[in-house]
């Protein structure tokens, strides 16, 4: 046995780790003429658990992000809102609010991106890890397309859920009922 693991080249710390992905690629096809139904589920089972490692990791990236911009997002939705509670005659300064609103909201985008880049490629200054090196030492130096677009993925769903509850909040505000909503 130690001649073929020479003669293929496997390291001694991955040998088991090749047996038992023999043991189950050549037993795949026989479990599959009883139980023709076991190759898609274990797909199934294996994509989900990938997909959730992922959406985990992505969740976590962003509510991190979040935090950072939430203090600035908050401020800016109270005097908005703030603003809308006063009674209809006070309403003098709707330009002003829609100016403030504007740039208090780019500001806290901004921000937002800053720190999800630094969440996805790390920060030199502190000492944690970025997502795409832990994605590395989990393959072992290398980034899988499947993970990576899987964490993409996983981020827009973030990300749009986010836009969906924003846009809410923006469209009934009382400075913008009269203009267009935002898609």
């Amino acid at each position: 046995m130690g001649r073929i693991f020479n003669w293929v080249n496997i390291p001694k710390e991955k040998r088991i780790e090749f047996l038992f992905f023999l043991v189950f690629a050549f037993s795949l096809p026989l479990i599959s003429i009883y139980f023709p139904k076991v190759n898609s589920v274990l797909f199934v089972v294996l994509f989900s658990v990938i997909f959730f490692f992922t959406w985990v990791m992505a969740g976590i990236a962003i509510f991190r992000s979040l935090l950072v911009s939430s203090a600035i997002l908050s401020i800016v939705i109270f005097l908005a809102q703030s603003y809308c509670n006063l009674p209809t005659n006070l309403h003098s300064a709707d330009d002003a609010l829609k100016s403030i609103f504007g740039f208090g909201m780019i500001y806290s985008v901004s921000v937002f991106m800053i720190a999800l880049y630094k969440e996805m490629m790390g920060d030199e200054k502190k000492e944690k890890k970025s997502h795409l090196t832990i994605f590395k030492e989990i393959n072992e130096g290398k980034i899988s397309w499947i993970i990576l677009c899987l964490y993409v993925l996983s981020m827009a769903i973030f990300i749009s859920q986010i836009y969906q509850v924003m846009r809410v909040l923006i469209n009934n505000m009382c400075i913008y009922k009269g203009i267009h909503p935002l898609p």
